[in-house]
Parts: structure tokens; sequence; C-alpha cells
């Protein structure tokens, strides 16, 4: 039982991941970041790398 968790919980880190690293390409973020100011940018890149690091 305990392994089965261990999968699923892995399985849903790693979905989680791949979801976070595809926000640049869903949210147009090439051209949506231009749009901001280079300070947020950079904030809202790092907090997406964070949380991908942090997820897996």
């Amino acid at each position: 039982m305990r392994k089965i968790f261990l999968y699923l919980g892995g399985g849903i880190k790693f979905c989680l991941s791949f979801v976070h690293l595809s926000f640049w390409k869903i949210g147009n973020w090439h051209e949506e970041l231009l749009k901001i100011t280079p300070i947020n940018k950079s904030i809202m890149q790092m907090l997406n790398v964070f949380t991908i690091y942090t997820v897996y």
C-alpha cells in the first residue's frame, strides 16, 4: 500500500513540475513578459523556477 502512495505522489509531483515547465509556452511568456517591468518579469520567472525546484 505504501508503494502505491509513493508512486502516486511521485507521478503527481512529476505532472505538476511538467505543468510549471510548460508555463513559458502555454502562457506565451516570450511576448507577455515584455509588457511588464523588468523586475516583475524576473520575479515571475524566478518564482516559477523555484516552484519547479520545490515541487520536483
